[in-house]
């Protein structure tokens, strides 16, 4: 599940809930940057102010996603969107970026 995505040329950060292999769901702030033309999984970053008030603007979404294992839908995402990640990730987000 996206809540945010902010964007430049040749970086984004995404908030969104993610399952990492078989454990439970969690929400990450990760960054990406573009490499050779392809989006690389970067670090973590931490919570802001904004972010809070996503999820908060998202309780009910948040805590249901939370609160299950998630399903990946790989047709979800356009091909540019797809970040290359180091470990196999599940993970769910919809298509509108802020």
């Amino acid at each position: 599940m996206k809540l945010s995505c902010k964007k430049t040329d040749r970086s984004k950060q995404v908030l969104q809930i993610v399952q990492w292999g078989n454990g439970s769901p969690t929400i990450e702030k990760r960054n990406y940057f573009k490499k050779d033309g392809e989006w690389q999984c970067g670090k973590t970053a931490g919570l802001t102010l904004e972010d809070f008030k996503k999820l908060l603007a998202n309780k009910a979404e948040v805590k249901e996603a939370l609160s299950k294992k998630i399903e990946i839908d790989d047709n979800e995402d356009d091909e540019d969107e797809k970040p290359k990640k180091k470990k196999k990730a599940k993970k769910h987000h919809d298509d509108d970026e802020d």
